[in-house]
């Protein structure tokens, strides 16, 4: 017979069960929701709902707006967090999405060259002696040089500056700098027989990879050097006969890409001594086809966006088809489409990417599907993001907003 207490007892421990059950799935349903509130605010969510096909992406007509501003005489264009940067006779002035002024800077520049981060925006005094670098709200620093610039690239992933310059009894310099520590100079490589004019570094930070040019007799020898970021030191040093690689990019950390017109190659080589791991293979070849490479950009450090299309520049773009190859870090194609016109540049969005022609700019997605599609009337010289799916688009004389959401239509 069971007495009193025991009874008690039991109904306790039950209870007590029932309380732990009920929290436990308390703080799953609040860490659940966490999660979702995080997935939310950091755009994953959207991401994660299009990978499982549980959301696809729509075509969107895209709506263009016509900026009130007239750049002075030749410009460059560009822009970054809702902010346009004009390069003209005005100097570097930044405007609002209507056109607005908003700071500026006066300067004379030689040959501005501009590349876009998600960090900041870089310009270049190509064969002058400075290099500025500015975000939204205007000036970030400035580098000045005595013996004047031929390049500069910047790195989102590690934080440093890579600037190819002149030096006395030297073909070329490189300088590397760390932003996070006020510029500070890590170390210097001087090339006496190579002239360079690309670099790039590997999202790990080992690695820093320039490429340039060796000429002797009216040939043309292409030179790709691999320096350790450490100390700045040549471990390995490539030579490829009668060719020059204008494009290099790493993806997946020290995966690197070496394209010109007529190729593209991936080399590993390991900072290690071991080469093991060292390999070198020829991803695409023109093989005297009339499909030429026209330029590739690094997406998200997981994937190379490679254009193709018709070599012959007399062509107009519209006259032709152009081929996208989106490339993974093992060099197979993860996917490839074709898009209209003659694609004159590519460039890399938050969650897409857009290419753009003479007279239209395309946006699509990673699975190759077109999103929106904007026909501009007159020659298109550059394209920037200034938002999510909103482009900038320069043209001759003219910018436009153009937007490539639904929320905006």
């Amino acid at each position: 017979m069971t007495n009193d207490k025991t009874v008690n007892i039991n109904v306790l421990r039950e209870k007590k069960r029932r309380i732990i059950r009920r929290n436990r799935t308390i703080a799953v349903i609040l860490l659940l929701a966490v999660i979702f509130i995080v997935l939310v605010l950091t755009d994953a969510f959207d991401k994660l709902m299009t990978v499982t096909g549980l959301k696809a992406d729509k075509y969107v007509e895209a709506r263009g707006v016509i900026i009130d501003y007239k750049p002075k005489g030749k410009f460059i264009c560009t822009s970054i967090n809702n902010t346009i940067i004009v390069i003209d006779e005005n100097g570097i002035t930044g405007l609002n999405y209507e056109g607005k002024w908003k700071w500026n800077i006066f300067y004379e520049l030689l040959n501005p060259q501009v590349i876009t981060y998600n960090s900041m925006v870089l310009i270049t005094d190509t064969g002058g002696t400075s290099i500025f670098s500015f975000n939204e709200s205007g000036l970030l620093w400035q580098m000045q040089f005595d013996q004047g610039v031929i390049a500069s690239y910047y790195s989102d992933s590690t934080k440093h500056l890579s600037v190819i310059h002149k030096e006395d009894k030297y073909k070329t310099c490189i300088t590397v700098y760390d932003t996070k520590d006020d510029n500070k100079p890590l170390f210097t490589r001087k090339f006496g027989a190579y002239y360079m004019m690309n670099a790039d570094i590997s999202s790990d930070a080992s690695q820093l990879c320039v490429s340039g040019v060796y000429s002797e007799a009216g040939v043309s020898t292409a030179v790709i050097s691999f320096l350790r970021m450490r100390d700045g030191e040549v471990y390995s040093t490539e030579i490829f006969d009668d060719k020059i690689y204008p494009y290099i990019k790493y993806i997946d950390k020290n995966i690197l890409f070496a394209a010109n017109s007529d190729e593209m190659i991936k080399i590993v080589r390991d900072t290690t001594a071991s080469d093991a791991y060292d390999s070198e293979k020829v991803i695409w070849e023109r093989n005297a086809q009339s499909t030429a490479l026209l330029c590739i950009e690094q997406y998200k450090d997981k994937y190379i966006l490679a254009a193709f299309s018709e070599g012959n520049n007399e062509l107009v773009s519209n006259t032709t088809v152009s081929t996208i190859r989106i490339y993974k870090s093992n060099g197979k194609i993860e996917k490839e489409f074709l898009t209209d016109g003659k694609i004159k540049g590519i460039e890399e969005g938050k969650d897409t990417f857009s290419i753009y022609t003479d007279n239209s700019v395309s946006m699509y997605n990673l699975s190759g599907k077109c999103i929106s599609r904007y026909n501009a009337v007159s020659d298109i010289k550059s394209i920037s993001y200034i938002g999510k799916r909103t482009i900038l688009v320069s043209g001759a004389q003219k910018l436009a907003i153009v937007y490539m959401d639904e929320k905006n239509k």
